[in-house]
């Protein structure tokens, strides 16, 4: 049995951590976002979608490390090349976004500060081929929109949804995302995670003032 070891909460710590209990106990790793047998099963989310809304004209997914996205993307480009499939994340954490725009890998520089904590990690060696090729476009949100978006979808759909999870509602919601073709209008928003510690939400009243202020603004 591996001892029990200290880990602090960033990616370095854990693959060092991780790397001596494989050693340990002759383990093998099973990477979260990068192992191809997790990208292909949840691939399957769009095959649900697909069976489920057949007229659905884009799906929006929220992305870290970009195992979900490249596997959604990977099913709908293969059975329906013609749905879009949209990337979403934090603005704090767009490596992602800058991939896409300098055409290569391009990790978070340092840990990213969000409330969307999912999404921390940086797209890898095995989906970036993936997002590049397969995914049309990457939005990214601020914080407040990202909790905006999670109080939204908690009051009005009654969803007890992570603010990892709102990070794809918020960029439906975006002025960025009203720009895009006018052809795509049954869009399918994956809510993914629901860990949610409620003693802990200190932002709510601040999402509250923000929902207000843009209530007058409109």
């Amino acid at each position: 049995m591996a001892r029990p070891s200290p880990m602090l909460p960033n990616w370095k710590s854990r693959e060092n951590v991780t790397k001596r209990i494989m050693e340990e106990t002759e383990g093998i790793m099973i990477h979260p976002s990068q192992e191809p047998a997790v990208i292909a099963g949840q691939g399957t989310i769009a095959l649900e979608v697909l069976n489920q809304v057949p007229l659905v004209d884009a799906m929006v997914v929220p992305v870290g490390g970009g195992g979900m996205v490249a596997g959604i993307a990977i099913t709908v480009k293969a059975l329906r090349p013609s749905v879009k499939v949209y990337a979403a994340e934090p603005l704090n954490a767009d490596d992602c976004h800058q991939s896409k725009l300098k055409g290569e890998l391009t990790p978070n520089p340092y840990p990213p500060e969000t409330i969307a904590d999912g999404v921390k990690c940086s797209i890898g060696v095995n989906t970036w081929p993936i997002i590049r090729d397969l995914v049309d476009d990457v939005f990214t949100v601020t914080e407040d929109e990202i909790k905006y978006a999670t109080q939204l979808v908690w009051e009005r759909m009654k969803l007890l949804i992570e603010p990892t999870a709102g990070v794809g509602m918020a960029a439906v919601l975006s002025q960025h995302f009203q720009t895009i073709s006018p052809e795509v209008k049954n869009i399918c928003v994956v809510l993914s995670g629901g860990n949610v510690d409620l003693s802990s939400l200190t932002w709510v009243k601040q999402a509250e003032r923000s929902a207000s202020s843009q209530s007058d603004a409109v």
